[in-house]
């Protein structure tokens, strides 16, 4: 029992109505945390060895392509923790009432998010290009 409070933790208060939504938004910061935590950790090794973890093409990057690349990693892996648990804390304490969800406010309020994702996911784009073009000019 939790002192003062007079509930046990095998139940939910008594003025939570939602409980279906409590556990998803406990499942769902849970998983994020796991794929954003993997992520953050591919991003931090590549910037310490400066080698690239997940190499699907086999090809060699140099140094500093592989630590920019684990630079935007990294960032992608903090960025879904922060946004993660921000909106599992603001839904499970329900400052977000559920008949908001799809307004058009959730544009506003995903916009950082997507700047950054798409923002790093731009510089790894350019990263591999800029590598490929410089693969084709030392085959001529």
């Amino acid at each position: 029992m939790i002192p003062h409070s007079g509930m046990t933790l095998d139940r939910l208060p008594a003025n939570c109505q939602n409980w279906h939504m409590v556990t998803f938004i406990i499942a769902a910061v849970w998983l994020s945390g796991i794929g954003s935590g993997g992520l953050m950790c591919i991003g931090i090794i590549e910037v310490a060895r400066g080698q690239a973890v997940i190499n699907i093409s086999r090809s060699t990057w140099s140094v500093g392509e592989n630590r920019a690349s684990g630079v935007c990693t990294t960032i992608q892996g903090a960025a879904v923790a922060i946004y993660a648990l921000l909106s599992g804390l603001m839904f499970g304490a329900h400052a977000i009432p559920l008949f908001w969800v799809g307004h058009w406010w959730g544009i506003l309020a995903t916009a950082p998010f997507a700047v950054i994702m798409f923002g790093t996911l731009f510089v790894q784009a350019y990263l591999q290009i800029r590598h490929e073009n410089r693969r084709r000019v030392a085959r001529i």
